[in-house]
């Protein structure tokens, strides 16, 4: 059996490639952005680097073991504003797995809360199942300069 113990967003995520322990820095639980227009376009992308780091658990470590995850980026309404698949490696002998998956910015509609869906499947043929999330608080506030 293969679990998600935690996924968390941040801004950054190293491993020490010594002690293998790993390093959360500014952990993102809330955006505000503020845009200099009286109107936004129906998606706008924030330019924002951040990672989202999962940490995996299996109660056996007997060889190694393939797990496909998903994470789907959806907005207020549900939409889904990205989507990224990924296939890990679990190795032998090792009982947890950490992944790191970057993005470039955010995808951003309006104010609310989005929320970064983590689902999982153990070979390519099943079919995905939700598994947690994480959501994301965003504020967006219009700042019109005035002439």
């Amino acid at each position: 059996k293969i679990e998600l113990l935690w996924a968390v967003l941040c801004s950054g995520a190293t491993i020490d490639q010594e002690t293998k322990a790993i390093s959360i820095v500014e952990v993102i639980e809330q955006l505000q952005v503020e845009a200099k227009t009286d109107h936004l376009p129906s998606t706008f992308f924030v330019p924002r680097p951040v990672k989202f780091v999962s940490m995996w658990y299996r109660d056996t470590a007997n060889g190694k073991q393939s797990l496909f995850s998903k994470v789907i980026f959806r907005a207020p309404d549900g939409d889904v504003l990205k989507e990224v698949e990924a296939e890990m490696e679990l190795q032998a002998e090792k009982y947890r797995h950490r992944h790191i998956i970057s993005f470039d910015g955010i995808p951003l509609r309006q104010s609310g809360q989005y929320t970064y869906e983590v689902l999982m499947k153990q070979k390519s043929t099943d079919q995905y199942k939700k598994v947690g999330f994480v959501p994301l608080n965003v504020e967006i506030t219009l700042n019109i300069e005035k002439v």
